[in-house]
């Protein structure tokens, strides 16, 4: 593995973090699930979400009812082989009821906190997550 290797791989990888939140954030169905490799494994909390299938269920098990946005920060991507990696990254989490024609600002209504826990591949497409663990740190 080459320091551009690694300078590749933390880019790409820091921007699939980026990219997980924005998608959900913005109800970007085919966007989220083009983030993932083959197979991929999603834990929220201890609730398992394998495969396409899985991260179906996750998806349409979000509520419809809810403005939320995430911040992402504290991204830390290291290289585990030539195509692997693994990653921590946290998100805050902010979130109001979805009122028709809401203006903005909205009054917040849950504030929280996780960290994640993610091993990537590089596949034939780029660098795409293969697993991510959701623990929640803070919640009101």
């Amino acid at each position: 593995m080459t320091p551009e290797d690694q300078m590749r791989c933390e880019r790409e990888c820091t921007r699939l973090c980026n990219d997980f939140i924005y998608a959900i954030d913005r109800r970007q169905h085919d966007a989220f699930m083009g983030l993932f490799a083959p197979d991929p494994v999603l834990d929220r909390a201890g609730q398992i979400f394998s495969g396409v299938d899985g991260l179906e269920v996750f998806w349409t098990g979000r509520p419809v009812n809810r403005y939320v946005r995430h911040t992402c920060s504290n991204i830390r991507i290291d290289m585990t082989g030539p195509r692997t990696a693994k990653g921590t990254s946290c998100a805050t989490m902010f979130q109001a009821a979805a009122e028709p024609d809401a203006k903005l600002p909205l009054p917040t209504s849950m504030l929280l906190f996780a960290e994640y826990e993610d091993e990537y591949a590089l596949t034939d497409a780029g660098w795409k997550v293969k697993s991510r663990k959701i623990a929640i740190v803070f919640q009101p």
